[in-house]
Formats: structure tokens, sequence, C-alpha cells
């Protein structure tokens, strides 16, 4: 889909069905790539956990950052929702925070401008999905090319 608009779904030798771009802005689709965004967060939790034991990763981000993260953890906790602190993180300083990680960067074998790019890319679709604005296409495509 980066290089062409439509690509054919083959059922064998025969074509089935024609995909389009405009087809990434479906409902089913959507939720798909929200669904599949979102267990990339909770991997990005697992990796900061894994390379900051013991919430190490608090040094990392600034105090305004950190703050506004521990309110609405105490905000969501007062209502039954207690979940960890890194959840209530944006996806932005999960972002700085791995970055900030050489062994996480050499694990993956990626440089840190690379990465900050790739989730740039993909905080942006999910942005888009989770707000229902405009076209994802645009930064979907921007996606596959890294």
């Amino acid at each position: 889909m980066r290089n062409r608009n439509f690509s054919f779904v083959l059922s064998g030798n025969k074509i089935e069905r024609i995909v389009t771009r405009a087809d990434i802005n479906k409902p089913p689709v959507r939720i798909y790539l929200f669904g599949i965004i979102s267990l990339f967060e909770m991997h990005l939790n697992f990796w900061i956990n894994y390379y900051y034991p013991d919430s190490n990763w608090e040094l990392l981000i600034s105090k305004k950052r950190l703050e506004e993260a521990k309110e609405l953890y105490k905000t969501k906790k007062m209502n039954n929702q207690d979940l960890s602190l890194l959840e209530y993180l944006q996806y932005c300083d999960k972002r700085d925070i791995l970055k900030k990680s050489e062994g996480f960067l050499e694990k993956f074998d990626i440089s840190k401008k690379q990465f900050y790019t790739f989730v740039k890319h993909v905080e942006n679709i999910r942005n888009e999905l989770a707000h229902s604005q405009r076209s994802i296409i645009s930064n979907f495509l921007k996606l596959l090319i890294i």
C-alpha cells in the first residue's frame, strides 16, 4: 500500500477482492489498529519496568510530567481505577524514557532517532484513532516506510 493505491486479495490464483488505501479508514481496520497500538504500549510499559525496576524511570522525566501523572493516578485510584503510575504517563514520556535506555536500544538494534521516529508515528496514529480525527492514511504510510 506504500507504493500503490490498491492491492488485490488472492485466493489461490483467483482475485477475490480489492483493498484500497481508503479501506484503512474504515471502522474495523481502525479498531484493529487501535488494539495493536494498545498492545504496543503495553510492551513499552513492560520494557520500562524491565530496564528501570523499582520505578527508577521517575528520574528520567521532568518533575512537571511526573506530578501530572501522579495527580491523575491519585484521581483514578479514588475512583477504583488503580493501575501502576507508569500506566498514567503519556505516550511521549514512555518513548523518551526508553530512548534513554542503551540496553533497550541495543536489544532491538535501533538508534535513538529511529526509535523516536517510529514511536512518534505510532503515537500520531493512536491520537488520530482515539480522537476520531481525520484520515490515518498519511501517518500509517509513514510508519510503513520506517
